[in-house]
Parts: structure tokens; sequence; C-alpha cells
């Protein structure tokens, strides 16, 4: 595999991005120092350390922004399990929540493909005559939300004045909207430059950083305020 050939190298640290146990497993076995960027809660067997993030730690923001806005109920929009997921904790915050899981064609390639999904899904969402125009519709992806976007500027529909809408967005890259959203923004330079200070941190000391991490943070934007 590409794993062991780099390993026949001389390899000082492994960074392995996401929980991918099996790669975790393979590096202990071969006595491969490794750190893990992962949102768990503790550094795998193995390791030399952890980097972790929680894709939910903007979610009390988007929850304080719906109470304030007065919702009822909020639809999420998600495609794959690692990412944000809200539904847990507004449920727990007395809010009525349905979440709709969607899968991307990969034969359109990954980012494209998710894109698409939102696209559809939520254009099919807006010709239900069982919409409803009073929920705060999440979008827990920034590609999938680009693909509501232009599903909503399709049939003519306008955040806020329509519909309240939040998002998942990536700092630098957006998505972009005509008004400035509500969202749940990550700092991928941010992340990066973390993970990077942790790895020389290491290299130089021989020690990996305790409390290594970074999160998204919920910015209130306008998309959700009538």
């Amino acid at each position: 595999s590409l794993l062991d050939a780099a390993l026949a190298r001389s390899v000082d640290l492994a960074i392995v991005l996401y929980n991918r146990t099996a790669i975790f497993r393979h590096l202990a076995a071969h006595g491969v120092p490794f750190a893990a960027v992962a949102g768990i809660d503790a550094p795998p067997d193995g390791a030399v350390g952890l980097t972790s993030f929680d894709y939910n730690a903007a979610v009390p923001g988007f929850i304080a922004a719906c109470r304030a806005a007065g919702a009822r109920r909020v639809v999420q929009f998600r495609v794959e399990h690692f990412l944000c997921d809200a539904v847990p904790a507004l449920r727990a915050a007395g809010f009525a929540t349905s979440s709709v899981s969607l899968r991307a064609d990969p034969a359109k390639g990954k980012l494209l493909g998710i894109e698409d999904a939102g696209l559809r899904a939520f254009a099919r969402a807006l010709a239900s005559p069982r919409f409803d125009r009073d929920a705060i519709y999440f979008f827990a992806s920034e590609y999938l939300a680009r693909g509501a976007l232009a599903a909503m500027m399709d049939a003519g529909v306008r955040a806020p004045d329509d519909i309240r809408v939040a998002t998942w967005a990536t700092a630098g890259t957006g998505p972009a909207y005509f008004r400035d959203l509500a969202r749940m923004e990550m700092d991928s330079t941010g992340a990066g430059d973390a993970v990077a200070d942790a790895a020389i941190a290491y290299l130089k000391t021989g020690a990996y950083p305790d409390g290594s991490s970074f999160a998204p943070r919920w910015i209130g934007g306008e998309t959700m305020r009538r």
C-alpha cells in the first residue's frame, strides 16, 4: 500500500486525519510515532498525542440563536456521519427537530456530489406542499449549503425574507450569499496552524502538547432574522 511505501523510509512523525482506527493499529504495530487529528476524547493506543476537534462546538450558539428567533422547529440536512449533527442538542433543548440524511453521487466527485445532493434535495423540499416556511433550515456542510442556496435562488426563495437558514461554512471559502449567512464557521487555516504547531513542538521536544485542539465558532449573520 501507499502507507507501507511511506513507512519504508525513516518517519519522525505521522499525522493521521480523522478517526482511522485501522491506520492507527497499523502504525502502532510498526512502532511509527503518530498523532491523531480527530474528533475523539483521548489519543489512540500507541499514539504520541492528539489534536482534537469538535464539529458540534458551535451548536450551543446555534441553539441560542434559534431560541432568540422564536423558532419552534429546526430541519437539518446532513451528509456523512462525522460532520456536525445538531439534532440531539436541539431536541434536548426542546425544539421539534428532524434530520434529512443525504448520499452524494460518487460519480460526480466527492465535493460536487455533495453540492448536487443538496441542490436536488432542497429543490424537492421547496416544491413540496408540506414545506414548512416557519422552520429554520440548517445545512451541515458548506458544499451541501451551496447546493441548497442554488435551489432557493432557482425557486425565487430568499433568506431571511421567505425562509430562515443557517449553514456550515469555511472561513475564506464560503459559501457566499446575498446576505450575511448565519453559520457555524471553521477556520481551516487556524486548524492547520494548530496541527503544525503541535507537530513542531513534538519534533523539537519529543512531547506532543496536551490540549491541542480546534473548533468551529457560531456567527449570527442575517439569514435567521426576520
